[in-house]
């Protein structure tokens, strides 16, 4: 029987994906639990649209993602923290803050989900490269620049 999968199946298939499954399976395990819908001809279409609409989405978000690091090209994303006599750096940059200063700073990304990602709090003093991902394979990447107070 030809289904769409409306999640997630684990080892059977994954969310908008049209497979063929036995009759037996989808009628008895994954149409009672909501995982699958029947691959009818109005269904399939809807897949179509929804498929094509997705993909425009997606190109918007990288066009966002491309704008977003053109302007922190020219103006990084700047932190102060405290530092004593010897340079030492009092305090870190978190994850949260980067991401609060990121969606204040910048509108166009405050409606998208992303993650920041950084092995560590940034901790010393300069210019840091950290990766944003926005999910669907749109990464890019953005610079933080951390200064004394």
């Amino acid at each position: 029987m030809k289904v769409i999968f409306i999640r997630d199946v684990k080892g059977l298939g994954r969310k908008n994906e049209v497979k063929e499954v036995s009759d037996g399976y989808v009628r008895n395990f994954l149409l009672p639990r909501g995982f699958v819908k029947l691959a009818s001809n109005a269904a399939l279409a809807e897949l179509k649209t929804k498929a094509i609409s997705d993909e425009k989405h997606l190109e918007a978000l990288r066009a966002k993602v491309r704008k977003l690091e053109t302007d922190i090209e020219k103006v990084p994303l700047v932190f102060y923290l405290k530092v004593g006599d010897h340079d030492e750096v009092f305090g870190s940059v978190t994850v949260k803050e980067i991401e609060e200063k990121l969606k204040n700073d910048y509108p166009a990304v405050r409606d998208e989900d992303f993650e920041i990602k950084t092995e560590r709090p940034l901790k010393t003093l300069g210019e840091h490269d950290v990766e944003i991902d926005f999910g669907r394979g749109v990464t890019g990447k953005i610079k933080v620049l951390i200064e004394k107070a």
